[in-house]
């Protein structure tokens, strides 16, 4: 079975959409530089770049903060050493290094922005102090996607071990604390005030964050795989993102009540990572080659930019809407 690795974004709608994008691209197999290019979202134009991170392929930053934290290795082979740098996205500059044991295919901050986790290739999850930039603790959980509740006091988890279930975790300690039994093994994860989204099989679950039990389901189509990567400003639409059998690129807003399907949209042959709605819900944009703009309502595209690199990783600088791209390179 084809595997299908997806980043899921959110922003908070507390945010408005009239400042800036920063575009990461990390440069062909490692062998050019890449660049980071800013991209304006409400004038939809794109800037000149500013530096040229060489090696990166996720990158994430901790709320509340300006620092860029981005996994890499090796420019040459994407192979040892590994390592998390933190950068200052002024300038460029690495901040700090944090060695890493393997590949990391997660990165991720809780509400707070005081500790990281990252998944490693070996099954275990990081715990990291974003003041120190120190491992707090490692344990061997072997999770696929996780994502936080709201409030940051639980970590929801997929993965082998978890089998036909997502697991709950306390984020302090990593330990389980809970768990919601699925039908089959889940899919994506994505957390919306306090519902939890889970894409399993051919339907969207919804569980209340607090309680875990299951408040809804709505199906999806039955020739795509699907996942979550926005949610209205007034919660009245989801989004989903489509990726079909033969390669096709969908994109879906169904009613959160009912889950009628209100608009579906297949999207030219692009690489379509990463996507998000803008914080006043006008807007999608899709960063890829080409980078796409979408009315949120219609699905049209409205814009077509030059390319900028073929991002799959996406993360917010501050409360002006500025975020970064990052490209992975070429197979």
């Amino acid at each position: 079975m084809r595997k299908l690795w997806v980043v899921l974004l959110w922003m908070p709608a507390w945010l408005w959409a009239d400042s800036h994008a920063y575009v990461v691209a990390s440069g062909e197999n490692y062998k050019t530089p890449g660049a980071i290019t800013p991209l304006n979202t409400t004038e939809r134009t794109l800037g000149e770049s500013f530096f040229v991170p060489i090696g990166g392929y996720i990158l994430a930053i901790p709320p509340g903060s300006k620092e860029v934290w981005q996994v890499v290795s090796a420019p040459e082979c994407i192979c040892p050493p590994f390592a998390i740098n933190v950068l200052d996205p002024a300038s460029g500059a690495t901040l700090a290094t944090i060695p890493l044991a393997t590949t990391a295919s997660v990165l991720i901050f809780d509400p707070a922005g005081r500790f990281a986790y990252v998944e490693l290739g070996n099954g275990d999850v990081l715990k990291i102090a974003v003041a120190s930039r120190k491992v707090v603790l490692t344990a061997s959980v072997g999770v696929g996607a996780f994502v936080f509740s709201s409030d940051g006091s639980k970590l929801f988890t997929t993965g082998e071990s978890s089998g036909s279930a997502v697991v709950v975790l306390d984020p302090q300690s990593l330990q389980p604390v809970g768990e919601i039994p699925l039908p089959s093994p889940a899919g994506e994860l994505f957390v919306t005030g306090n519902t939890l989204l889970i894409v399993d099989g051919l339907e969207l679950l919804f569980f209340d964050t607090a309680t875990l039990k299951q408040t809804n389901s709505v199906p999806i189509s039955p020739d795509v795989f699907g996942y979550v990567f926005a949610v209205g400003p007034d919660r009245s639409r989801i989004y989903l993102s489509q990726i079909g059998w033969t390669g096709n690129f969908t994109i879906e807003a169904i009613d959160a009540a009912s889950g009628q399907l209100l608009v579906s949209r297949t999207v030219p042959a692009v690489n379509t990572y990463p996507i998000f709605l803008s914080a006043d819900g006008s807007q999608i944009i899709v960063a890829s080659t080409p980078a796409l703009f979408l009315d949120a309502k219609t699905l049209a595209i409205t814009k077509r930019l030059v390319p900028v690199g073929t991002p799959n990783s996406a993360a917010y600088i501050d409360s002006e809407t500025s975020f970064c791209f990052s490209a992975p390179p070429a197979p």
